[in-house]
């Protein structure tokens, strides 16, 4: 794996970014970084998918992007935990039916499972984060590829973070799951080469006040974690830059707060 980068480099502003005609999907896009995420990308134009469990948090985040001005977004309830084969199919065919291509695939959706020793770890819990973290990310990259090989610049987004490059004592699934989607970018970045016109990154937001990392550290004041903006703009860094063929494929987004 190569290197790692922070992103996005000093006096970034996405304000300056038009991202009006192209189609992403978000997952995870009903709350935390998703969500975030989605309102910043519908604002500067992106039309999008937005996937998520959560149906009405979903569509708070369509109407605010509505009263931003940003384009109507496609609403997705999707649960990556209890998908099958054939919803992850049935999900590319949808969004195929609405446009040729995709531009962008991010995958923010994530779960914790649950922290302790790995003699004592449930095992059913253990499979269902996989699920989630990076079993579903796979598939639904796969059933996405042929529209994302359709775009003039594509860009598919893996959600990392600390303990996948250095993994902690009880962090089990988490840890494991996240090992492994660093190397599910790398592995996919290496085939897909540096001539394809699709990028692909692996990026770790930092520590944010977001509901898994307060499931973490119930105890933990958010005060001291960087504003999920700060992550935002690393994605959307990412997302709209043009990247030089030899940018690393593990990125870090820049953080005030602790890492």
């Amino acid at each position: 794996m190569d290197a790692m980068s922070v992103i996005p480099p000093e006096g970034f502003n996405s304000r300056g970014l038009d991202f009006s005609g192209q189609r992403w999907l978000i997952t995870g896009a009903s709350n935390g970084i998703g969500a975030a995420l989605a309102r910043a990308a519908g604002a500067l134009g992106a039309t999008l998918v937005l996937c998520g469990r959560h149906l009405p948090r979903l569509e708070a985040v369509h109407d605010d992007i509505l009263r931003a001005g940003g384009p109507a977004p496609s609403i997705c309830p999707f649960d990556l935990e209890k998908a099958t084969l054939d919803d992850f199919g049935a999900l590319a065919a949808a969004v195929a039916a609405e446009g040729e291509s995709l531009d962008a695939l991010v995958h923010v959706a994530a779960s914790l499972g649950q922290l302790g020793v790995i003699d004592r770890y449930e095992p059913m819990l253990w499979a269902r984060v996989h699920q989630v973290n990076l079993h579903a990310p796979f598939l639904l990259t796969r059933a996405l590829l042929p529209l994302l090989r359709a775009a003039s610049a594509a860009r598919i987004i893996f959600t990392s973070c600390g303990v996948a490059r250095e993994p902690k004592g009880y962090w089990g699934a988490y840890a494991s799951s996240k090992a492994a989607i660093d190397a599910l970018a790398g592995t996919l970045a290496s085939e897909l080469g540096r001539g394809s016109p699709i990028r692909c990154h692996a990026l770790d937001p930092a520590p944010r006040a977001t509901a898994l990392r307060s499931q973490a550290y119930p105890g933990e004041s958010p005060q001291g974690l960087g504003p999920i903006c700060e992550a935002v703009e690393a994605y959307l860094w990412l997302l709209g830059a043009a990247l030089p063929a030899d940018t690393p494929v593990r990125q870090r987004a820049a953080t005030s707060g602790k890492i």
